[in-house]
């Protein structure tokens, strides 16, 4: 924060630009860099001014400067001020009529989401998951607090260590695994070790997922599709891609098919992988969903 009349970043956090002095009287100024913060969006709607002295502190100014700009503000309809509290940015006051010329349109919302692999986010335990990160950040240790370990916290691959031995059958030492940002995140890392190890080419499900197939391109490896019938993958078509010595399935539940990787399927895809030397990146999508029972 300066302590002069040209920049300021007052204590709630905006920057306003009153450098020019040609452009008028201070409170001119002051009011012109409010009017252009709401406009392009670096003051939201319903967000609250800091009191007139405050500002004026700031500002190394008079109060009668910050109030007057206020007050112009109020009547141009970018601010409210009501008797016995702060003033506020009006609710509608950024709309595209003021809008800064660069900002995009705004973004339009649909009624019915149909985008798959998305869950129902309107249904997310709000509250929950706030007390139980409240309660997790309470009982980290001082060293957890810093830069976490590469692989994920200790004590998170501990417990999934223990949920995949339990529900699984899985044995697997938490040092063992790596905590991912998610399915394509996990991809990601696996293709670029794949391309350092010198492979070029990797079997993806056809049809499958769009997101899976740019980013084992992004890895800079080439995306080889393999069909997929009635019993998943075609790995009889498989072996006959003689270059490739990686594949990603999801034996679950294929998308988008829905289809689950029968048990002769899963068997030729394994015997496939020992006589390759290859590796099977399973994508786990949908596992945890039964519907048979």
């Amino acid at each position: 924060m300066t302590h002069d009349r040209e920049r300021t970043g007052p204590a709630w956090g905006t920057f306003l630009e009153l450098a020019d002095p040609t452009g008028g009287p201070l409170h001119t100024r002051l009011a012109r860099a409010l009017r252009d913060a709401v406009a392009d969006g670096r003051l939201a709607a319903g967000s609250t001014l800091p009191a007139s002295r405050v500002l004026a502190a700031d500002l190394r100014c008079s109060r009668w400067v910050v109030t007057e700009a206020y007050a112009q503000l109020v009547a141009e309809g970018y601010f409210e001020a009501r008797s016995g509290s702060a003033t506020r940015v009006r609710a509608h006051a950024g709309t595209a009529a003021t809008r800064h010329p660069g900002a995009g349109p705004a973004r339009w919302t649909p009624r019915f989401d149909l985008l798959p692999g998305i869950p129902d986010l309107r249904a997310f335990p709000r509250k929950r998951w706030a007390d139980m990160v409240r309660a997790a950040t309470t009982e980290l240790t001082w060293d957890e607090l810093g830069y976490p370990d590469a692989a994920g916290l200790p004590r998170l691959r501990r417990q999934l260590a223990s949920y995949l031995a339990r529900g699984r059958g899985a044995r697997v030492e938490p040092e063992q695994l790596v905590v991912c940002a998610g399915t394509l995140d996990g991809v990601l890392r696996l293709c670029r070790t794949l391309r350092a190890a010198g492979h070029a080419r990797v079997a993806i499900e056809d049809p499958g997922w769009t997101q899976l197939r740019l980013t084992v391109a992004a890895a800079g490896l080439t995306p080889v599709p393999v069909p997929v019938d009635g019993q998943g993958l075609r790995v009889d078509l498989l072996r006959r891609e003689a270059a490739v010595r990686a594949v990603i399935v999801a034996p679950a539940h294929q998308f988008p098919t829905g289809v689950v990787l029968t048990p002769a399927r899963r068997a030729e895809l394994a015997d496939w992988a020992r006589e390759v030397d290859g590796l099977i990146m399973e994508d786990d999508y949908d596992a945890e969903f039964r519907y048979d029972r």
